[in-house]
């Protein structure tokens, strides 16, 4: 089971990563603090040296469990529910151009914020189809290269699309395919489920991978969530797949990190 947290190669206004803009010093920084790998978030993948980043990873010994790609929307307004179908399009060959460099890591691509909303309502019947579609053509992609995607329900202050387990499972149900799973994400769930230990249950074999953060986005352990009956929930279903620590570089990176890292080496 690969242990990982979320960094990412350039600065961002996005929260919850460590070591932003400084990827050198956070692998080596996550190999001292005995983690097998990292979570990479990446901006538009047109900026970025993929073939630097995948040098740079296998000189630490790290393992990709995740390629994150919520920055295309939180920095540039990129997503699969635009109303723009240019943009939509954008958003997909975004996502594809991303899991052409997840195969080669053996990592699997998240599909959270690039979602986006489309307000602080329900979606209408054509929004949601318009997001379907998108992320249909996505899964195709994915399944081309035998990448799998990872649904990542998100709260419904940030999204109105997909806030819980259930409703990831729902999309899983008309999509069909078997190259997309859920990503559940303790803060989300803490808002969102009425019972963390019973979604994850529910979940089953569904789960892909499971983020983990704190009532408060900070590192386990530092908020209230129980996650001794989180990780009793894991047994039970036999959750085999990867944790990954996504927390507030708070009150630095370092600490963060070697909260994470004391955390994550028994958990679950």
């Amino acid at each position: 089971m690969t242990k990982s947290v979320a960094v990412s190669p350039r600065r961002t206004g996005f929260g919850p990563l460590l070591f932003c803009g400084r990827l050198e010093e956070g692998l080596a920084s996550v190999k001292r603090a005995g983690l097998d790998g990292v979570e990479l978030s990446l901006p538009n993948p047109r900026e970025v040296d993929l073939e630097d980043l995948l040098s740079l990873v296998k000189r630490y010994g790290i393992e990709v469990s995740t390629i994150a790609t919520g920055q295309s929307y939180y920095n540039e307004g990129i997503s699969l529910s635009h109303p723009d179908p240019k943009i939509r399009g954008e958003a997909v060959e975004r996502i594809g151009f991303l899991v052409d460099f997840a195969s080669s890591l053996g990592a699997k691509v998240i599909i959270g914020g690039i979602r986006g909303k489309t307000g602080q309502r329900p979606p209408t019947e054509e929004e949601w189809k318009r997001f379907l579609r998108a992320l249909e053509e996505c899964v195709r992609l994915a399944e081309k290269r035998k990448v799998t995607l990872l649904l990542e329900p998100i709260n419904r202050y940030e999204t109105n699309l997909v806030n819980t387990v259930k409703e990831a499972k729902e999309v899983i149900s008309q999509i069909g395919s078997e190259r997309l799973k859920i990503l559940p994400d303790t803060f989300h769930m803490n808002i969102e489920e009425a019972s963390m230990e019973e979604s994850l249950v529910e979940a089953g074999d569904l789960l892909g991978g499971l983020h983990v953060a704190d009532s408060n986005r900070l590192a386990p352990g530092w908020g209230h969530i129980d996650f001794h009956s989180i990780g009793r929930a894991l047994k039970e279903v036999g959750f085999r797949e990867f944790v990954c620590a996504e927390v507030l570089p708070q009150p630095d990176d370092l600490s963060a990190l070697e909260k994470a890292a004391q955390f994550l080496k028994d958990f679950p």
